[in-house]
């Protein structure tokens, strides 16, 4: 891209690629607008921005690029909230297998929500996130309800996030473990684990106000 620019800047000021001359103007000024100044000249960024076209702003974007989430967590967060992790009942939709069953609980069909939020193991691994950060989750979509969670607190938001974000994903691998390889963790086990992705994130902040206090002391 920056090679791209400096052919660009080089092209207008001497006619070809190569440097001939130094500019009489800084090459971030000519790309400004007319109104503030500049040229309003090409540039890479603008021009990418222009190919995308106007796209609205979705209200899940502060939630699944929070800056302390892990890349992986948001990863899976991001085809989570849009239905795209490949569960059961997708795969039997695609004829990849004939049983939609959960293996998780062996009961229900298993789609995002049951696997997320419904199965029997998921629901208290999620009790127990609850119950840690002091928080009332909602039985399911918790992920949009982050997007409207009010919270007076921002470092505190951020924390509850992340730890939702690590427990979608530790949820992700439990059931893949057990699909894989038959064995599925005790949920203390995953919240422990979740536990200790989330003070390693926030060991210097400590939770104060009407909610519990939170000792980030590792493995509680």
């Amino acid at each position: 891209m920056d090679r791209i620019e400096l052919i660009c800047w080089n092209y207008l000021w001497s006619g070809s690629e190569d440097f001939l001359k130094t500019s009489p103007v800084a090459w971030n000024k000519v790309c400004t607008d007319k109104k503030t100044g500049g040229l309003g000249r090409y540039t890479i960024s603008v021009g990418y921005s222009w190919l995308q076209g106007d796209q609205a702003k979705v209200p899940c974007h502060p939630v699944i690029w929070n800056r302390l989430n892990l890349p992986k967590h948001s990863f899976i967060g991001w085809l989570a909230i849009q239905g795209r992790l490949m569960t059961k009942d997708r795969l039997l939709r695609f004829g990849v297998i004939q049983d939609s069953t959960c293996d998780m609980c062996m009961d229900q069909t298993e789609d995002h929500s049951h696997m997320l939020y419904q199965c029997r193991f998921s629901s208290q691994c999620w009790t127990l996130l609850a119950d840690w950060l002091g928080v009332v989750l909602p039985g399911t979509r918790i992920l949009e309800w982050c997007c409207s969670w009010r919270c007076r607190s921002l470092m505190k938001k951020k924390i509850v996030i992340a730890a939702i974000l690590a427990m979608i994903y530790q949820l992700w691998l439990a059931r893949n473990l057990c699909r894989v390889e038959c064995q599925l963790p005790l949920p203390a086990y995953v919240f422990k684990f979740v536990q200790s992705i989330v003070q390693s994130k926030g060991q210097n902040w400590k939770w104060t106000s009407k909610y519990q206090r939170m000792s980030w002391s590792p493995w509680m």
